[in-house]
């Protein structure tokens, strides 16, 4: 018996690196027609990033932001924006990357993971007055929550 597939976008030349969110939402890139698009249930095909080319790799890191690769080197892209951190990609190649130079794409990823929890949590930010992403991030949630139990 022949399994049965459901067609979810069609237009691209090579699909790779294909991710879903929790949410069912789909990522893949067209390696050779270039460009990352996002696939939500229902919706037509999104285009994310129109120039990047040749995008081999996709992780959809916890925080639902994405980590692209491609032509120079990786991108981190927010898909509710569709902004990339260019400043965070510069610290995250000279602070990890370069020095460990992975040797395939789990080691990246688990590499990434740890690198991102260090990111966030312990290394201090010059542009956030020496605090951590993470202190900025919940001080504000808790001064929400108070806010809405006043």
């Amino acid at each position: 018996m022949t399994p049965q597939f459901d067609v979810i976008a069609t237009r691209f030349q090579f699909v790779e690196a294909p991710r879903v969110d929790d949410a069912g939402v789909v990522y893949l890139s067209d390696l050779t027609g270039g460009g990352f698009c996002r696939v939500k249930p229902g919706a037509p095909v999104e285009t994310l990033l129109s120039g990047r080319m040749w995008i081999g790799g996709a992780v959809l890191d916890e925080d639902g932001s994405l980590v692209v690769s491609g032509k120079g080197g990786l991108m981190r892209l927010d898909p509710n924006t569709g902004q990339s951190d260019k400043r965070l990609w510069r610290s995250v190649k000279y602070e990890d990357i370069y020095l460990r130079a992975y040797e395939n794409g789990r080691e990246l990823q688990a590499g990434l993971t740890r690198y991102f929890d260090f990111y966030n949590r312990i290394r201090l930010h010059q542009t956030h007055e020496y605090q951590t992403p993470d202190e900025i991030y919940f001080a504000a949630t808790v001064r929400e929550s108070l806010a809405l139990a006043a």
